[in-house]
């Protein structure tokens, strides 16, 4: 945490608030709905935060928009796509395969056998 506030606090006075912000939770917001473990999860925010980054860089050369608009905008657009993805995979009709906290099978019926077995008085 502390490597990732001094990260946070110099990268502020160069590039601003919005474009950290936006390169901090675009691609976690992303990856949570993409991936099912957090060590996928972790490696899918970066990839996407590079990308994001060198992606804005390129589009901001060629155009006359600043990198501002470019950062916001593909990471906006990544949350939308993969907004649609997990919505269109949890459908009824369709078997979900995104993150679950336990795979259905013998974990999850150990503790629920163990949840009943709880007596509070």
């Amino acid at each position: 945490m502390l490597l990732m506030a001094l990260a946070v606090s110099e990268a502020v006075q160069v590039s601003g608030v919005l474009l950290i912000f936006a390169l901090l939770v675009a691609p976690g917001a992303v990856a949570e709905r993409v991936a099912r473990r957090p060590a996928a999860a972790l490696a899918v925010s970066g990839c996407l935060a590079v990308l994001i980054t060198w992606i804005s860089l390129a589009l901001s050369y060629y155009t006359p928009y600043p990198v501002s608009f470019y950062v916001t905008s593909p990471a906006f657009v990544a949350y939308l796509a993969a907004r649609g993805w997990s919505a269109w995979a949890r459908r009824p009709g369709r078997r979900a395969r995104l993150a679950r906290p336990w795979p259905s099978g013998r974990r999850g019926a150990r503790v629920e056998s163990r949840e009943a077995a709880t007596v509070r008085t």
